[in-house]
Formats: C-alpha cells, sequence, structure tokens
C-alpha cells in the first residue's frame, strides 16, 4: 500500500462549525481507518469491472484521467490497488458516492466492509 499521509481535524466545543460537519470528518476517518484495516481483503474482493468504473465515472467519482489509470493496470487487484488510492484521498463528498456506486453495483458487501468494518468477503 502506498504511504499516505491523513490529516484529522479535531473541533472542540467552541467550534464553529456545526455538529453535520462535524459528524462528517469523524465518519471519513473512520472509513479511512477501515480501509487500511482491510486493503488486501477489498483489493481482493472488489470487482472493477462490469459497471464499477463506467458509474465512478458517470457520478463523477473518478475523472476521465484517473479512469484511464485504472484502466492502464493489467489486473484486477492493480485496478483495485489504483481505485482504494484515489479512496484514501477522496473528499467525504465523494467517498459517499463511491459507496453508493458499490451498492448500485451489487457489491454491497464491499460497502459493508467500509462502514460496518463487516468483512466476511
Amino acid at each position: 500500500m502506498p504511504d499516505v499521509l491523513f490529516v484529522t481535524v479535531l473541533y472542540t466545543s467552541q467550534s464553529t462549525q456545526p455538529a453535520s460537519e462535524t459528524n462528517s470528518v469523524v465518519t471519513f476517518t473512520v472509513t479511512s481507518s477501515r480501509i487500511q484495516k482491510h486493503y488486501s481483503t477489498l483489493v481482493e474482493c472488489m470487482d472493477p469491472e462490469f459497471g464499477l468504473l463506467d458509474r465512478l465515472l458517470a457520478t463523477s467519482v473518478l475523472t476521465e484521467r484517473q479512469m484511464e489509470e485504472v484502466n492502464a493496470e493489467n489486473t484486477t487487484s492493480r485496478k483495485n490497488e489504483a481505485i482504494l488510492g484515489y479512496l484514501l484521498r477522496w473528499e467525504e463528498r465523494l467517498l459517499d458516492r463511491f459507496l453508493k456506486v458499490l451498492s448500485e453495483t451489487s457489491q454491497t458487501h464491499v460497502a459493508r466492509c467500509l462502514t460496518e468494518g463487516q468483512c466476511n468477503l
């Protein structure tokens, strides 16, 4: 897995940020740690073909250039590593779209691994 720098912003009780923004930051931090924890399982179990990549492009989760980079990889595992590499750097709104796309492409088991930590894949 590539080296990734994680920056977590913690809001205090004097924060001017709305509670919804505070909750969303915490959610993304937990999800990022689950990606790291279950990285190998996700690389092996995600299916980038059969609609996932097309939906990620259609929902603007991936750019055309990112899609080309993923498609340039010659194995499923490498494609998944590329997608997860982007996932670790995405803004939360894109992460939410990614989870929705997983469900839309019959990969709810992968979405559950990320959201609930249930990775019995």
